[in-house]
């Protein structure tokens, strides 16, 4: 039985890996997306040779190609780096700022309706003119609330917000003989 299970597992590895697609994006922003299958040595210069997902196969020239995605790696060809890319989210602890500030927020408006409620009865009371400006406490109260409340959503924004982070892997190396049989590019 931990046979069947190991056997299937590794089916789906080699499955899973010969489904994967490749990603050439050309130094004119166009992408393809289709699996490499060699790398030809031409008169124009090195070519890569790409079986698309829609079946056709294409060519395209090393100096053409900007960037190589393979799976989370990336090569780029412009500065002839090697990188996978990661994403985090570095700023999740601002999520904490943005409790605070919204139940601070929310404690401000609380505070102006306390406030306010209490002034209409003083005014009815007193029988001045329901047109009388608001109180500098209560203009405080909501402008503490509009701000905390402002302050409590850039701060949730900028927690849940995710980063791409690049982690580089190396040099990328394009090798090749002088006649152009053996051209490889080591992933």
């Amino acid at each position: 039985m931990k046979y069947k299970w190991a056997g299937c597992f590794l089916l789906l590895i080699v499955v899973s890996n010969a489904l994967a697609l490749d990603i050439l994006e050309t130094r004119k922003g166009v992408k393809y997306r289709g699996k490499i299958v060699k790398v030809q040595d031409t008169k124009g210069g090195k070519a890569f040779v790409m079986k698309t997902e829609q079946g056709s196969t294409i060519a395209v020239f090393q100096k053409n190609i900007a960037r190589i995605y393979r799976d989370n790696q990336v090569i780029d060809l412009i500065t002839g780096e090697r990188y996978y890319t990661e994403v985090r989210r570095p700023f999740l602890p601002f999520a904490v700022l943005s409790i605070a500030s919204g139940a601070y927020a929310i404690n401000r408006f609380q505070e102006y309706d306390r406030l306010h409620k209490k002034a209409e009865k003083e005014r009815k009371e007193a029988q001045v003119d329901p047109e009388t400006i608001n109180t500098k406490d209560q203009k405080n109260a909501m402008a503490a609330g509009i701000v905390s409340s402002i302050l409590s959503v850039g701060s949730l924004y900028i927690a849940i917000r995710p980063m791409e982070i690049k982690v580089p892997i190396g040099k990328v190396k394009v090798s090749s003989t002088l006649n152009g049989v053996n051209i490889a590019l080591h992933f």
